[in-house]
């Protein structure tokens, strides 16, 4: 598998997508599931045509579905020998999720943008009924050693600089990026991020956030 299509399978994972361990007899297989809700579904499908892309076989086929509180989702899901790699580069002994320096390794921006459309957001600061600075955010929770490992990746392979902030009741961490430097994910991640979740870049939230020359402001109040 080339780097451009792991990237992309792990990509996907990072966010809503997950690795289900199932047992059958002696033996050990993964299931991939990527799930949203209803309303992202032109979201979902786009990840599944493209997975399909890369894995083959038969076309997964999407199942809905409305949980005790009424929220209504969408899914598809997969078995592959292949995923047994995948599970072992992203999760831990304990089948959680773990950022560790070959995750780092094997992504790509294309990667990064599956990861922000899953996780990410923005947070805009106003003043006097205008938007005077941004935050993208990456709402996945870390620990602080994998924030750090994270934030060590995005300036030495990316130059972009990304913050931590810590949210006690959790005792976890989430990323953060000024004005700023969300301009420069921004450019490193658009080409790959669909129409469907343009929302979630400064574009369509701050104006001046396209022109790294602007006059913005580096911190969220």
């Amino acid at each position: 598998m080339s780097k451009q299509k792991r990237g992309i399978i792990l990509g996907m994972l990072l966010g809503d997508g997950c690795l289900k361990r199932k047992f059958h007899k002696d033996s050990i297989y993964y299931e991939y599931v990527l799930c949203h809700s209803i309303k992202q579904e032109v979201y979902l499908n786009y990840k599944r045509n493209l997975f399909h892309s890369i894995v083959g076989g038969k076309l997964p086929k999407i199942n809905y579905e409305t949980n005790s509180k009424g929220y209504d989702s969408c899914r598809f899901s997969r078995c592959h020998r292949a995923f047994r790699l995948f599970h072992k580069t992203l999760y831990s002994k304990d089948n959680k999720k773990y950022f560790s320096d070959k995750v780092f390794r094997y992504l790509t921006p294309q990667s990064i943008a599956f990861w922000y459309m899953d996780d990410g957001g923005i947070s805009k600061n106003i003043y006097s009924g205008k938007v005077t600075s941004i935050e993208m955010r990456f709402y996945t929770y870390f620990s602080e050693e994998e924030a750090d490992r994270a934030i060590s990746y995005f300036k030495t392979t990316h130059d972009i600089s990304v913050k931590k902030r810590h949210y006690m009741k959790r005792g976890q961490w989430n990323l953060v990026l000024n004005s700023k430097e969300s301009i420069k994910l921004t450019k490193l991640i658009d080409e790959y991020v669909i129409p469907e979740m343009k929302y979630k870049l400064p574009s369509l939230n701050f104006t001046r956030a396209l022109d790294p020359t602007a006059n913005v402001g580096d911190d969220i109040v």
